[in-house]
C-alpha cells in the first residue's frame, strides 16, 4: 500500500479586513481561520475587531498595513 501524497502547504495570503472604524487592515487568511476571539491582529500590529457585512475597502487604507510585510503569525 502507498502512502498518501504529501499536501504541499500554500503560503499564507494576506487579506483585506474593514474595521469598525472604516480603515482597511491586511490580515493572514491563516489567522482569520484560526481567530475565535472576534478580535484580528493585523500587519500593523493593531487588533480589531471587523466590520460586518462591509466591502472589503474600507474609508482609509491603514498605512502600517501597507508597509509591512505579512509574516506567519
Amino acid at each position: 500500500m502507498e502512502p498518501p501524497p504529501q499536501r504541499h502547504s500554500m503560503p499564507a495570503a494576506p487579506l483585506l479586513v474593514t474595521s469598525l472604524d472604516g480603515v482597511v487592515h491586511l490580515v493572514l487568511d491563516s489567522v482569520i481561520a484560526t481567530c475565535d476571539t472576534g478580535r484580528y491582529p493585523a500587519a500593523c500590529g493593531a487588533t480589531f475587531i471587523p466590520a460586518a457585512l462591509t466591502e472589503p475597502d474600507g474609508s482609509t487604507d491603514c498605512p502600517l498595513c501597507r508597509a509591512r510585510p505579512l509574516t506567519q503569525r
